[in-house]
């Protein structure tokens, strides 16, 4: 209550006369009211004060509870601008990031060597021990030069302008998700502010002030994607001295965490997003339960509908990836790295095998990169192993194929052993009739491994004939026959033991009938 007294004691004057919609509707007052109220009567503005007070409460109780979960139908209009807004954002992030690769590479391939004391660039110095390989300050003609720092210059200039307008289409989309988390909380619309009556401007307060920015969770989301798109290359870094280098190769490589974007997109165009409402809408315990579609869900479904293609793209674009990291950092201090394909193999190398050791990392980079890359390993490879598994495994129509020509074979291995059984009989038989009387009393080994194997081959076939197809559903019925085997035991001992109650009962029923006839006698 103090909080509340509070927060209407700072509630400007014209603020107390609004209407909260979603919180307190302020009933229409009637014809007699306004009568009431043109005669003076002071009751009318103490109820007032009441009805506002009670609002600014409700109000207040939906900010100390947190979001509220009404399902609101879904503004397709509304989906389409969000939708346009983070298209528009993918597209200059990825312009940025095109530009960035080119731009190092393009650095990369101009570089030439020159003396230490300086001079022209010169291919001939590269067996002068005085000489070093300088990258993108010269070029191997002093005619080239300025075509070289043209192109050099356009990229830095490419790079710089995406992400400043990226930095522009991320505040418009976020300011996008704040009104509409503000439509939510305030329970008014854009209409209703254009409709407010009296033009005091007090819906649009109640509008701004039902959900803060600054105070919210959209904060920490903004400045995380905020941090992501700000720190970009800048050329300017890599002359300004050893430390800054090592900036500049960290932001080459940094710059490639835009690609989340393309997931979001994807996530946004997908059908999960498109019929997100329907979904939960058609299922009572997802709608009791609050349940919301969101882009973890959305990937899940995706990937165990199409697990191989996920897999394949997620391996193509960690190679991708890992692989021009290991170029930035490693192309400078290491020879085994000169080249982008060679980085690639050793990425596959790395991601497929434990690696032959032919090329390794000697930068502190480039190390933390290595154990990057050992972690997408052992992820790529228990999710390859789990689809290959998934796959192997036999489909139920597999298995009933299988469950039938198993019946097949164990009918005709239980045939072959009664024919066997019968031969064997026979031919004992002739040899009893043959021998000599008291040799031919006892059984051939052959007609016991006849009588074994036939045995054999009946269980075999029997258990066939009873199975599932299944080795889950094979487990449980092998478990309730045993329990119902055990149950059949303790029901045979209990009726035995009923047994033997009855017989005691009847051998007592004896004695007495017996006793009585007797005393019946004596007395007589």
């Amino acid at each position: 209550n103090s909080f509340c007294t509070l927060l209407a004691s700072r509630m400007p004057p014209a603020a107390k006369s609004v209407t909260f919609e979603g919180a307190a509707k302020k009933p229409k007052p009637k014809e007699k009211d306004k009568k009431d109220r043109k005669d003076g009567d002071d009751g009318s503005e103490e109820e007032e004060e009441n009805e506002t007070l009670k609002a600014i409460q409700d109000l207040a109780k939906r900010l100390r509870t947190g979001r509220r979960r009404t399902r609101v139908k879904i503004d397709l209009q509304w989906d389409n601008i969000l939708r346009t807004r983070n298209e528009h954002l993918l597209c200059f992030s990825m312009i940025g990031l095109a530009a960035s690769v080119a731009l190092s590479y393009y650095k990369w391939a101009e570089r030439c060597w020159v003396l230490e004391e300086g001079g022209p660039c010169d291919p001939q110095f590269a067996t002068n021990p005085n000489a070093t390989l300088t990258i993108a300050t010269v070029s191997n003609t002093e005619a080239q030069m300025p075509v070289t720092w043209f192109f050099i210059i356009l990229g830095q200039a490419i790079v710089t302008f995406s992400t400043l307008v990226c930095v522009r289409v991320l505040w418009q989309l976020y300011s996008l998700h704040l009104t509409e988390r503000r439509r939510a909380w305030s329970g008014l619309d854009e209409i209703d502010l254009i409709n407010d009556e009296g033009g005091t401007g007090s819906r649009q307060e109640v509008f701004e002030q039902s959900y803060k920015f600054w105070m919210s969770s959209l904060k920490w989301s903004f400045l995380l994607e905020f941090l992501v798109h700000i720190f970009h290359p800048i050329i300017i870094l890599e002359i300004s001295g050893p430390g800054w280098e090592t900036v500049y190769e960290v932001s080459q490589s940094f710059i490639f965490l835009r690609l989340y974007l393309v997931l979001r997109v994807l996530y946004i165009n997908s059908r999960v997003y498109e019929y997100r409402e329907e979904i939960v809408s058609s299922n009572r315990e997802l709608r009791e339960t609050g349940y919301e579609v969101s882009m973890t869900s959305a990937f899940k479904i995706v990937f165990y509908k199409n697990p191989s293609i996920v897999v394949l793209a997620m391996t193509a674009s960690a190679i991708a990836v890992l692989g021009f990291w290991m170029f930035v950092t490693e192309r400078d201090n290491n020879e085994a790295f000169e080249s982008l394909w060679d980085c690639y193999w050793f990425v596959w190398v790395s991601i497929s095998t434990i690696g032959y050791g032919d090329m390794s990392a000697i930068t502190t980079t480039g190390r933390i990169i290595v154990l990057f890359i050992a972690v997408c390993s052992l992820f790529i490879t228990t999710v390859f192993a789990g689809i290959v598994t998934n796959l192997l495994s036999p489909t139920r129509e597999q298995r009933l194929v299988s469950s039938y020509l198993a019946t097949k074979e164990a009918q005709a291995n239980y045939s072959n052993a009664a024919a066997r059984v019968i031969v064997a009989a026979f031919d004992e038989r002739k040899r009893n009739r043959e021998s000599p009387k008291g040799l031919g009393t006892r059984r051939s080994p052959l007609m016991y491994a006849a009588i074994k194997e036939f045995r054999k081959h009946r269980l075999a076939f029997r258990e066939s004939l009873g199975a599932a197809a299944d080795p889950v559903m094979d487990t449980k019925l092998m478990d309730s026959l045993f329990h119902a085997s055990e149950l059949n035991a303790e029901l045979e001992k209990q009726w035995q033991e009923i047994n033997e109650a009855e017989e005691a009962l009847l051998q007592a029923v004896a004695w007495v009938k017996a006793s009585v006839k007797e005393a019946a006698t004596r007395t007589t």
